[in-house]
């Protein structure tokens, strides 16, 4: 044994000296004394707003059968500009007038933004040329919002054309408020953007379980749907992406974004679809926005950083942190910062999975995945 071995052994000998290794007893015990003799286990327990028990403590023993999470731990990110967790900062912009909805995107992007959402719920008709006059659509991701998508994938495919745009390389979502009733001609139309999710699923804001359940049954109506119609079913997948609210009940909402991967990737299988990777589903994070009278004036600034903190070390792939008040340019500027900061100060980006193995994390993820797979069952048998 060489000299630096000798050392590290005698190191860790050391620590594991100074630092023993605390059981589930040891806790229990210290915890107790603090909450005057009560049983920790029992008193700390506490139930989320789908009414699932968490315990206040996990150890080792209650993973032992929960091996299977270990092959659902977000993989580094293959874009090598980027850290090894790479998401996307979209601010979400609501339309009403095209041109005042264009500087506001261009001032986004100019300013940190990776992409932008145009929320078009609110206009009859949609000009794609004015909406993105001056915005390089390689360079960016550009999004839809949109309650009926009919004429949009046309718009799409003659805005590429005419400014000689690969449409391999323009990256985006086209979210539908409801799940479509009938999408064959604009599939066909977007069929060569392969970088545009041109199925995506826009999914109400409710408890973790009722949103997972939600998420799982329009997608396996949409599948449904095209499939019936002779589109692969693969290609039909691939297309598929959601976006979800994220709150900031921190520990919940990051089992919720990985309990919604675990059984988008359940479904796929179920589908017999099986060359897709358990990271691919695309998945979009939304705060709401929040004027808590008490937290009063920077209410929403915390509520969005926490929910933010939790969709990123949840595993989304692009979030939109919404301002309190989008008319005020600070509080739109502060909403975009939000996410740049937990990348280039809080470096969030550095680690692709910061709570993979986590005992209570994939205790919760397993839990929720129970309910909502169990909720899932029960509205599909009674369809």
């Amino acid at each position: 044994m060489n000299l630096f071995s000798m050392m590290y052994h005698a190191i860790h000998d050391l620590i594991k000296h100074s630092f023993p290794k605390p059981s589930k007893k040891d806790w229990s015990e210290a915890a107790s004394k603090e909450i005057l003799g009560k049983n920790p286990l029992e008193a700390l327990t506490w139930r989320s707003e789908d009414q699932i028990k968490f315990f206040p403590y996990y150890d080792h023993q209650d993973c032992e059968n929960l091996n299977y999470r270990k092959r659902f731990q977000l993989p580094p990110s293959q874009r090598v500009h980027s850290g090894a967790r790479l998401w996307q900062n979209v601010p979400c912009i609501r339309v009403h007038d095209y041109d005042e909805a264009n500087e506001v995107a261009l001032n986004h992007l100019q300013n940190g933004a990776d992409g932008i959402i145009y929320d078009l719920r609110q206009v009859n008709t949609v000009d794609i040329n004015r909406l993105l006059a001056d915005i390089d659509w390689r360079y960016c991701s550009v999004s839809f919002l949109v309650t009926s998508p009919e004429s949009l994938g046309e718009q799409v495919r003659k805005f590429a054309e005419k400014n000689n745009h690969d449409p391999g390389l323009m990256e985006g979502t086209l979210f539908w408020e409801n799940a479509p009733e009938n999408g064959s001609g604009f599939f066909d139309t977007l069929s060569s953007f392969t970088g545009f999710n041109s199925l995506g699923l826009y999914i109400d804001a409710s408890s973790p379980v009722q949103e997972i359940t939600g998420a799982l049954l329009k997608a396996v109506q949409v599948m449904d749907m095209f499939t019936d119609q002779g589109f692969n079913k693969e290609d039909v997948w691939k297309r598929l992406s959601l976006s979800v609210c994220t709150r900031p009940d921190f520990l919940v909402e990051i089992a919720k974004f990985k309990a919604l991967r675990l059984l988008l990737y359940q479904l796929a299988n179920a589908f017999g679809i099986h060359d897709y990777n358990y990271a691919d589903f695309k998945i979009n994070a939304r705060t709401a926005s929040c004027a808590t009278e008490k937290f009063q004036p920077h209410g929403n600034l915390l509520h969005g950083t926490f929910a933010a903190l939790a969709a990123v070390t949840g595993g989304c792939d692009s979030l939109t942190v919404t301002a309190e008040d989008e008319k005020n340019t600070m509080l739109t500027r502060v909403a975009r910062n939000v996410s740049n900061i937990l990348r280039d100060e809080a470096y969030l980006d550095k680690v692709s999975d910061p709570v993979a193995g986590a005992y209570a994390i994939d205790n919760m993820i397993h839990e929720i995945a129970q309910a909502a797979w169990q909720e899932f069952q029960l509205k599909t048998s009674a369809s």
